[in-house]
């Protein structure tokens, strides 16, 4: 029904407070870990967990900008992965379209 344009975007670029974010929620975790065990929390267990999550979530986002530093311009990181061949090439394709052509004329 709607039809959305999908704008070209130009080079990603590191957004450092997304970064400062990262680091802080990793400092809070490590906070929350040192209260812990100088015994000065009263919920132990979800002193933990909470440092986990945070510990979780400012790596991600540290993560993800420096995935975005490291690579700059383009617009997804490479994957482990290699890319398969689809072996589509020029010389190919051109021999399909004249063996597609033979056929069309022989019939």
């Amino acid at each position: 029904m709607w039809k959305w344009k999908k704008e070209e975007k130009g080079p990603r670029q590191v957004n450092y407070l997304w970064v400062l974010a990262g680091g802080y929620l990793m400092y809070l975790g490590g906070e929350l870990i040192y209260g812990v065990i100088k015994g000065e929390s009263t919920l132990a267990f979800w002193g933990i967990l909470a440092a986990i999550a945070f510990f979780v979530v400012g790596g991600w986002v540290c993560l993800r900008e420096w995935r975005i530093y490291r690579y700059g311009a383009k617009e997804d990181p490479p994957s482990e992965e290699l890319p398969e061949e689809s072996g589509d090439r020029l010389e190919d394709l051109d021999e399909i379209a004249q063996d597609i052509d033979g056929e069309e004329e022989e019939s």
